[in-house]
């Protein structure tokens, strides 16, 4: 009998989201990996690998903070139908040059499950997509198979109107091997203003003695801070999250075509907090704000 059994899962590829960011996706597998039975569990994993190619020209508009580097080719898996939070993985993450040069082969395998009925590869769910800038946890896990959504609430306290974040937000706890675990994600976009009302705001603030370095002067899209209270409001957990993103702000650079989309999350272990999570607060702060706190 052989240790472990391989079986092919389908993959979906968003080209419509990685297309704008001058990438697109050949010979895209993924692989269910479920060995022998042990104590009456059985462990599986997922495997994925393919080839990305680079198109420089293709990528237009660039709002990354870094514009050297190429937006991140994620994978997200889940558990089809659940309806439940997809983690994310990383399988490209590459210099603008090195990526034009030649197509990048991946490979990426996801942490180990136990369960006592495997899963067959219909049940899971596995997307390639990307985003102009990303800022997730990086575990390629399987989502857990059950959880409570935890409400959501966004307070915007950001000080520049002409980029407003406009994002849809999910959080739920789940019970994992070591505990619950709370997992919050923001899917969304910045919707810009025009050239002259960034630029309004741009003179309202500081700005940064580095822009003078810069071809085109840019500014930091906004920043989050995540906070999870109980059915009381007292404050048990507070993270602050920075955006990987900037705009250009200059009346001379091309008129952009699009809003930059984003994905942003947080997750942490709920079993040292001094209470149980009830509610998950985003507040919108300014990204200068953020050094700050």
């Amino acid at each position: 009998m052989p240790e472990s059994t391989i079986e092919p899962v389908t993959v979906d590829v968003d080209d419509l989201a990685l297309e704008p960011l001058g990438w697109s996706l050949q010979d895209v597998r993924a692989r269910l990996v479920t060995d022998a039975p042990c104590h009456g569990k059985v462990s599986q994993r997922v495997a994925v690998s393919g080839t990305a190619h680079f198109t420089d020209t293709a990528w237009t508009d660039r709002f990354g903070a870094v514009t050297s580097r190429t937006p991140h080719v994620l994978v997200t898996v889940t558990r089809r139908g659940s309806g439940l939070l997809p983690s994310y993985a990383k399988v490209v993450a590459e210099t603008t040059a090195a990526a034009a040069r030649r197509p990048v082969r991946f490979t990426e395998t996801s942490e180990a499950w136990q369960v006592q009925e495997p899963l067959t590869p219909q049940d899971l769910e596995l997307r390639f997509t990307g985003y102009d800038f990303d800022s997730v946890p990086g575990t390629f896990r399987l989502p857990a198979g059950t959880a409570r959504p935890v409400p959501v609430g966004i307070v915007d306290e950001s000080t520049w109107p002409s980029l407003q974040i406009k994002a849809m937000t999910s959080a739920e706890l789940s019970r994992g091997h070591f505990g619950d675990r709370l997992r919050i994600n923001l899917d969304g976009i910045v919707e810009l203003g025009t050239v002259e009302e960034i630029l309004a705001d741009r003179e309202r603030h500081d700005v940064s003695p580095l822009d003078r370095f810069l071809d085109v002067p840019r500014v930091a899209v906004p920043a989050l801070v995540l906070e999870v209270t109980d059915d009381t409001d007292f404050l048990l957990a507070r993270h602050s999250l920075a955006l990987p993103g900037t705009v250009p702000a200059d009346a001379k650079a091309a008129a952009r075509r699009r809003s930059p989309r984003f994905v942003a999350g947080w997750q942490l272990s709920t079993s040292s907090l001094a209470g149980t999570s009830a509610q998950v607060t985003i507040r919108i702060h300014d990204a200068a704000d953020i050094s700050l706190i």
